[in-house]
């Protein structure tokens, strides 16, 4: 992967259309308001961008829409491998939205799967005009992402304007 200074780096992801509704409700109340979410997948690069204490761009697309970003926050906050009773994951649990807050992580989950990844993130809002999957440029070799993407997420070079 190409190292770029963190201003240059952003996120691309997918996420349930109706927790990114929530989580613009939640930012558009409360300017200052943080919303956590989760993900079955390692954010390990994610987290290292984030890790000096700054956010990032994350751009959205909803699960199952047509290859477009329709949604743009600022990543505060990703802790790998969250367990129940560490500080960190409490604090980041603590700020779910009413539609997630009773999924924990995953506990007892009839598809095994378990969160992997907590990532905090604030300023969420629904792009008036959706950008292009392919208008997204992948930092690990300069390429668009294809407009089927459908990895867990993916760093991005940041888009110059949402």
């Amino acid at each position: 992967m190409t190292r770029r200074a963190h201003g240059h780096i952003a996120v691309f992801a997918r996420n349930h259309s109706e927790y990114l509704k929530e989580a613009v409700s939640l930012c558009q109340a409360d300017a200052s308001r943080r919303v956590t979410l989760r993900a079955a997948n390692k954010w390990k690069a994610a987290a290292d961008a984030v890790s000096a204490g700054s956010s990032i761009p994350i751009y959205f697309s909803a699960i199952g829409s047509d290859g477009v970003v329709e949604y743009a926050a600022e990543l505060t906050d990703v802790q790998i491998y969250p367990s129940r009773g560490d500080q960190t994951t409490e604090a980041l649990l603590a700020l779910c939205g009413t539609l997630t807050v009773s999924e924990g992580l995953w506990e007892g989950s009839k598809s095994g799967k378990r969160v992997t990844t907590l990532f905090a993130i604030s300023g969420c809002r629904r792009l008036v005009l959706p950008v292009p999957l392919t208008a997204l440029i992948k930092i690990s070799d300069g390429t668009p992402i294809s407009a089927s993407y459908s990895r867990a997420y993916v760093l991005v070079e940041p888009l110059p304007v949402t």
